[in-house]
């Protein structure tokens, strides 16, 4: 008997899940993932940096990787392939406004608090 009793609720459990899902509001076809190509990173830093007479912003990648929100570039950044730097940005995926926007390493180079593979290559370099 206690095994039917059981077997009822976990089965009742299972089919109520995606009821409680969907009456959240949550729609599963609408969760996008996060972009993460050299274009879409190199947008995020070149609209919170915007590239001047002198710095024509981030425009070469490198290096990078994406885990879930957060990302790491190694990239190029200066006047011109003739007379750049070479930059690591630690990078945070802002879901609100789509746009990848770059996070203080300071802050957030913590052991535990990045993805290992972000933590690696963003606060070890440059």
């Amino acid at each position: 008997m206690k095994f039917v009793r059981l077997a009822f609720v976990a089965a009742l459990i299972v089919a109520l899940i995606p009821i409680a899902i969907l009456s959240k509001g949550v729609a599963l076809e609408s969760i996008s993932p996060v972009p993460c190509t050299p274009s879409a990173l190199i947008a995020g830093f070149n609209a919170t940096s915007p590239p001047s007479s002198t710095n024509t912003g981030l425009f070469g990648i490198v290096k990078y990787d994406c885990v879930d929100n957060w990302a790491f570039i190694w990239g190029n950044a200066g006047e011109d392939m003739t007379n750049y730097f070479g930059i690591t940005v630690l990078s945070h995926f802002d879901t609100a406004r789509q746009l990848w926007l770059p996070a203080n390493r300071a802050t957030y180079c913590k052991a535990n608090l990045l993805p290992r593979a972000i933590y690696l290559g963003a606060c070890f370099s440059n």
